[in-house]
């Protein structure tokens, strides 16, 4: 086509040229308003929180709600960008007079055919988004899902990834993902079981084991973990050879582990100090003359 006849047909032609002009700025429109307000309206949605999000910056919201919302966010401008493509791509070769029947029944069997052939994933993106939204758990948290254990280091809509105690990498699809056990969510006990001979006095050893659960709560280094101070239950079992005492309390997510081992220390220096048995299997050597 010459110069002057582009130029002829831009005459002729000038209410379509502007109708797909104004197709294409109103798409434009659109997906700038998914962009700007979808983030702010995500936030608002899960946090119930109407001030929570400025436009330019996050307002009183914790990094697990930030994350939840930056990958909501994600998903939805995605989503958004591929439907305006469509919608307009379709609008436009219906102004230019494209019979898009045949395109669309294609991408209607292409699509049945890909929904067959990716049904697991489909699944798995479905279950990601209901983690994110539920907020069942976030990076950091530890976690067990089915038979995978450990801190979840990575999650997105297709997987979740854990990192366990001896430094293997669980990689757990969240299609498949029946049962979730989150061992740090807002908070975590303390739940103790202590052993001791038959022959202790059980309000002593009762007395002994409060004193150390209240020092430990005061400890400066211990104390901003605790949020309620550990106290004896009482008579838990009458096992065979122990009497099982209960000791039970409050701490922050993801450091009753720490304030248990801690206890279990300072437990022990104690019971060693007032002469408190703690029972353990005893070997006999019977051929010994």
């Amino acid at each position: 086509m010459t110069k002057e006849g582009f130029i002829s047909w831009i005459l002729e032609n000038q209410i379509l040229i502007f109708r797909l002009v104004l197709i294409l700025a109103f798409a434009l429109l659109v997906y700038w308003a998914i962009e700007k307000f979808g983030r702010r309206a995500i936030g608002v949605a899960l946090t119930k929180r109407k001030t929570a999000l400025s436009f330019n910056h996050d307002v009183g919201l914790s990094k697990d709600d930030i994350q939840r919302i930056d990958t909501l966010s994600m998903i939805i401008n995605k989503i958004g960008l591929w439907v305006m493509v469509l919608i307009t791509g379709t609008t436009i070769l219906s102004e230019l007079q494209v019979n898009i029947g045949p395109i669309l029944a294609g991408a209607g069997v292409m699509g049945v055919a890909l929904g067959f052939g990716a049904q697991s994933l489909v699944k798995d993106f479905l279950s990601g988004i209901f983690i994110l939204i539920e907020n069942q758990y976030v990076k950091g948290d530890v976690v067990k899902l089915g038979e995978a254990k450990g801190k979840v280091v990575d999650i997105s809509l297709r997987r979740t990834v854990l990192r366990d105690m001896s430094g293997a990498e669980h990689h757990v699809p969240n299609g498949e993902i029946k049962n979730v056990v989150n061992y740090t969510k807002d908070w975590a006990n303390v739940n103790l079981s202590i052993s001791v001979d038959y022959d202790s006095n059980i309000d002593h050893v009762t007395n002994v084991l409060n004193l150390v659960a209240e020092e430990l709560a005061n400890d400066d280094e211990w104390k901003v973990y605790i949020q309620t101070q550990p106290t004896v239950l009482g008579v838990d079992d009458l096992a065979d050879s122990a009497i099982k005492i209960r000791l039970h309390g409050k701490v922050e997510a993801d450091h009753q582990w720490s304030v248990q081992r801690e206890l279990r220390k300072r437990i022990k220096i104690a019971f060693d100090k007032e002469k408190i048995i703690i029972p353990y299997p005893h070997i006999v050597n019977l051929t010994k003359k």
